[in-house]
């Protein structure tokens, strides 16, 4: 959850992006097998010679990504009132994950950013023609992307 919020930070701080350094950082080894690295492998990917393979945090990531393109889509297209309901509610979320609940071992409440994510993506439903709503929930917040 950290890695997707940190897109849901940007937001709140009005930066445009977030920045990862560590992909192909193996630290001498590779993810599969991290006894014989030289160090703790910070690559978000399992690297193969022959292959690479995506891990959660990856995956993490790119839905983070995807959540900052449609917080500033709604941000773009909604009035004011909305704007301010959407910050409100993006720091709502952030303050579920605060200090000690970012550590891998503790508990998550992921459901506070899901409400969030899908309220986004029902507010920017109304903005399409026809106000697509039909199925959004059926698939869980995950499979309500591809809407737009």
């Amino acid at each position: 959850m950290a890695w997707q919020l940190r897109f849901w930070l940007c937001f709140d701080l009005g930066l445009t992006g977030a920045h990862f350094w560590a992909f192909g950082d193996g630290n001498g080894g590779s993810g599969w097998d991290e006894y014989f690295n030289t160090g703790t492998s910070h690559s978000p990917l399992y690297l193969h010679p022959e292959f690479i393979t995506t891990s959660k945090a990856m995956e993490a990531m790119r839905e983070g990504t995807q959540d900052l393109e449609l917080l500033k889509m709604l941000e773009q297209q909604a009035g004011e009132e909305t704007v301010r309901k959407l910050r409100k509610d993006v720091k709502r979320a952030l303050r579920v994950h605060a200090g000690e609940t970012w550590l891998w071992k503790s508990p998550k409440d992921r459901s506070t950013a899901d409400a969030v994510r899908i309220g986004v993506l029902e507010s920017l439903a109304e903005f399409q023609p026809g106000g697509y709503k039909a199925g959004l929930h059926a698939g869980g917040p995950r499979a309500a992307f591809c809407v737009f």
